[in-house]
């Protein structure tokens, strides 16, 4: 499925399509137990649950592909080593997301701006996130849309060595 990151070239596309591969997979595990298909039960729409589970799918597989070291590191329980490129964003998984970490645990905000995830500056996905934001925004400038995109979006690059 890695090579289908970099088949789209848009964010909304790449969304929709994972989320019909991941309904058509939890499809496929359920005809399996069933062993009769009943059209009634295959849904023809995709809802927004279902956007935001491919949406952390695709997120996932970016960090899985650019980040093996530091997932590998956290999920053991061990520190991230001092010379990855994320160790000042403190990161931490959260549900099986790389997310930065932080001392805001109690603001009164989404958890998302409350922990971004974590993706690569130089990724085809995130070149696309950033255009998707950039449009969506009626074309602002990189500085004048950057605190919404970092909050609502749940992006924010890796720091430079």
């Amino acid at each position: 499925m890695n090579c289908l990151l970099f088949r789209y070239s848009s964010w909304n596309t790449l969304l929709r399509t994972f989320a019909w591969i991941l309904q058509f997979l939890q499809w496929l595990k359920w005809s399996a137990k069933k062993r009769e298909t009943n059209t009634n039960e295959i849904t023809r729409n995709i809802s927004q649950e279902e956007i935001e589970k491919a949406k952390r799918e695709v997120v996932v597989m970016v960090q899985k592909e650019t980040f093996p070291q530091e997932l590998k590191d956290l999920e053991a329980g061990r520190q991230v080593k001092a010379s990855s490129n994320i160790v000042k964003l403190k990161p931490v998984i959260m549900n099986g997301v790389l997310r930065v970490g932080g001392r805001i645990s109690r603001a009164p905000i989404s958890p998302d701006a409350m922990n971004p995830m974590i993706l690569p500056k130089n990724h085809y996905v995130t070149t696309i996130l950033i255009r998707y934001v950039h449009e969506r925004n009626g074309h602002l400038e990189s500085n004048t849309y950057c605190p919404f995109f970092k909050s609502s979006s749940g992006l924010l690059k890796e720091e430079q060595q």
